[in-house]
């Protein structure tokens, strides 16, 4: 049970890094049934990945558990029936903040920061994650359709929910001997994610 549990949350973790760029093949379907520019397309990589990171960076008070997934899944239904730029863009959003609390929720329940194994287990999933996301997002439109890419999501984040579902403290920014607070090890994977996810939608 602990193996599923933990083979859960890590594919939750993969998927919420994955997201910053797995729409990256499928701008140019998007581009065309919206009806938008390339600088609008390109902005539904951007502001996922510049919420995700403002939302990761502050960190206080944030409290892991289940409750982020189901954002994090809800918007991803609000992704798939998008009728336009705007609220792709809105969903988009809410959709990285929820991302954000998945992967602190991830970090602590692969116990990342104190067992060798749950350090395996999360930089397994974050170099999956950012290296898969648009090779998955490509299959999909290719095979199905664009909002494919969000709607596989949905049960996965929901499973990976079902997994985080056991009570978690909040979490405060860790501070040095010098009393300045340090950036904990998940924030800094997720920074160093969506700072390569532009890149890789260009």
């Amino acid at each position: 049970m602990a193996g599923t549990r933990r083979a859960l949350v890590a594919i939750a973790a993969a998927l919420a890094l994955a997201d910053a760029s797995i729409v990256a093949l499928a701008l140019p379907p998007i581009l065309v049934e919206f009806e938008t520019t390339i600088t609008g397309a390109a902005a539904i990589v951007g502001v996922y990945a510049l919420v995700l990171a403002a939302c990761l960076w502050p960190a206080r008070g944030l409290r892991p558990g289940p409750a982020g997934l189901l954002v994090f899944a809800a918007a991803s239904i609000g992704c798939a029936l998008a009728p336009n730029l705007w609220l792709m863009l809105l969903f988009r959003a809410v959709q990285a903040a929820g991302a954000a609390a998945a992967l602190l929720t991830a970090f602590q329940v692969l116990e990342a920061g104190a067992s060798p194994t749950g350090r395996r287990w999360w930089l397994g999933a974050a170099l999956i994650g950012t290296a898969a996301g648009p090779a998955i997002g490509g299959v999909l439109t290719e095979a199905f359709d664009w909002r494919a890419i969000f709607v596989v999501q949905v049960p996965l984040a929901l499973a990976a929910a079902w997994a985080c579902r056991t009570d978690a403290p909040a979490v405060a920014a860790p501070s040095s001997e010098s009393g300045s607070a340090e950036l904990p090890p998940s924030r800094d994977t997720a920074s160093a994610a969506t700072r390569r996810a532009p890149a890789t939608a260009v």
